[in-house]
C-alpha cells in the first residue's frame, strides 16, 4: 500500500467515448481519490469514436493524482447479442503486459469494461493474482448472453466463476447473478448525481423536448425517436426537439430529421457539462426513447433539474421513474403513446406554467432525496473495503 492508502484498478471502456459508465468512473474517482492510489486502465484505439480529449477530461474532472494507463488496442468489427456492428478492441501484447503488471500490484480491481478481450483478461489476470475483483454491470447487453442455449453461455458462465462480487445497477441484473451465481455478494447501488441543483425556471418562449445519449439505433432508439418526431411535429409544428450526443450510425438519421423539419429539430452534438446544465434549464420535458439500459444517467440528470420525462417502461428507466410527477413511461415500444405524453405536456405548458413550475420543483427535491452522491458514494466505498 502507498502511504496507507489501497491500490484500486479501475477498468473501463474507452474514457474519450463519456458514455454513463465513464461518467460514473470519472465522478466516481474525483470524489474518493484521496482515499485510494487509483490507477484507470483507459483500452483506446485510432479507430475508435473519440469525443473528448484526455488533457479535457483530465483536468475537469482534477485527475492529476490518478494514473490513467492507455491500453493500446487494434479495432475490429463484431457484433454484439442485438446484431448491430461496433469496434472490438483486441489489446496489443504490450498492453496486456502493462496490464498484467498494473493488476498484480493493485489491492482492488473494478471491471467496469464489456469489451470482451478487455473483459476476459481482467477477470483472468485477477484471478492469478489473487485480487478483489469486483465486477460492475454497467452495460445493458452484459447478460444477454443468458438468454441463449450456446457455447458462448457455458465459456461466459466458465470465465464469470472466477467472480465473487458484482455491483449492479437494476433488479434484473441482481435476478440473473443469483440464478447463475448463488454464492456471489451483491450489491445493488444506483448512479448517483452530482450536479448542484439549478434554479428552477420556465422557457415561457419555446416547448422543448430534449434528447441526450449517443445517437445509436438499436439500443437508445434513435429510429423510434424518428417516428415519434414525425408523430408530434404532424400534430403540432410548434414543439421543438433538441437532440444532444454524438458517435452512433444514428447521426445520419438525425441529420435527416434535421433537413425535414429545420425549424423544428436543433443538433447540439457533443456538449460540455457547463453547456448541458445549460440545455437542462432551457428544455420543459425530456425524452428517452432506448429499447434497453441498465440504468439511464442522462434521465437521472434531466429529472435531477426537474424536467418530467417519458420513456419506455425498460429496466432503468422504471427504476428512476416511481412517481406520477416525475413523467410517464411508454408500453415498449409504443411511438403514438409517447406522442400523445408529449403532446399532453404541451397542453399543461400551455395553460399552466406555474403548474409545470411546481412540478419540476416537486422533480428536483425527489430526485436529490434518493441519489444525491452523498448519499450513494458512502454505499459504493463500503462496497470497496
Amino acid at each position: 500500500m502507498d502511504g496507507g492508502r489501497k491500490k484500486l484498478v479501475l477498468v473501463t471502456n474507452t474514457l474519450q467515448t463519456f458514455g454513463g459508465g465513464e461518467r460514473w468512473c470519472l465522478e466516481l474517482v474525483k470524489r474518493i481519490k484521496n482515499d485510494y492510489k487509483i490507477t484507470i486502465i483507459n483500452p483506446i484505439s485510432k479507430e475508435s469514436t473519440i469525443n473528448v480529449g484526455l488533457n479535457k477530461l483530465t483536468s475537469e474532472y482534477d485527475l492529476d493524482d490518478v494514473e490513467i494507463a492507455d491500453m493500446s488496442c487494434r479495432s475490429i468489427k463484431r457484433r454484439t447479442f442485438e446484431k448491430d456492428e461496433y469496434l472490438m478492441l483486441l489489446p496489443k501484447i504490450s498492453s496486456l503486459l502493462k496490464m498484467s503488471d498494473i493488476i498484480r500490484r493493485a489491492d482492488i480491481v473494478y471491471l467496469g469494461s464489456f469489451n470482451p478481450f478487455v473483459f476476459f483478461n481482467t477477470i483472468l489476470l485477477s484471478k492469478l493474482y489473487g485480487k478483489k475483483l469486483i465486477l460492475g454491470v454497467h452495460n445493458p447487453v452484459l447478460f444477454k448472453v443468458y438468454e441463449q442455449n450456446s457455447v458462448s453461455k457455458f465459456i461466459f458462465k466458465l470465465v464469470l466463476s472466477g467472480v465473487r462480487i458484482f455491483h449492479v445497477l437494476n433488479d434484473y441484473d441482481k435476478m440473473i447473478i443469483r440464478q447463475n451465481f448463488p454464492n456471489a455478494q451483491i450489491y445493488e447501488i444506483p448512479h448517483f448525481i452530482t450536479m448542484k441543483s439549478n434554479r428552477i425556471s420556465i422557457n415561457k418562449t419555446d416547448f422543448i423536448a430534449l434528447y441526450v445519449g449517443r445517437l445509436v439505433v438499436q439500443q437508445k432508439g434513435l429510429d423510434l425517436l424518428g417516428k415519434i418526431i414525425d408523430t408530434v411535429i404532424s400534430k403540432n409544428g410548434a414543439i421543438k426537439f433538441y437532440i444532444a450526443g454524438r458517435g452512433g450510425e444514428g447521426l445520419k438519421l438525425i441529420k435527416n430529421f434535421k433537413s425535414e423539419y429545420p425549424k423544428n429539430i436543433k443538433v447540439l452534438g457533443f456538449v460540455s457539462d457547463k453547456e448541458l446544465k445549460k440545455q437542462y434549464r432551457t428544455a420543459t420535458i425530456f425524452v428517452l426513447p432506448s429499447r434497453y439500459e441498465s440504468f439511464g444517467l442522462s434521465l437521472l440528470e434531466a429529472q435531477s433539474n426537474g424536467l418530467p420525462a417519458i420513456a419506455f417502461d425498460i429496466r432503468g428507466p422504471n427504476a428512476i421513474i416511481t412517481t406520477r410527477v416525475q413523467g410517464r413511461l411508454v408500453k415498449p415500444f409504443d411511438t403514438e403513446k409517447f406522442s400523445d405524453f408529449i403532446l399532453g405536456y404541451y397542453n399543461t405548458w400551455e395553460k399552466s406554467k406555474k403548474e409545470l413550475q411546481m412540478m419540476k420543483r416537486e422533480i428536483q427535491t425527489l430526485i436529490k432525496s434518493r441519489y444525491d452522491y452523498r448519499i450513494i458514494i458512502p454505499k459504493l466505498t463500503e462496497m470497496l473495503k
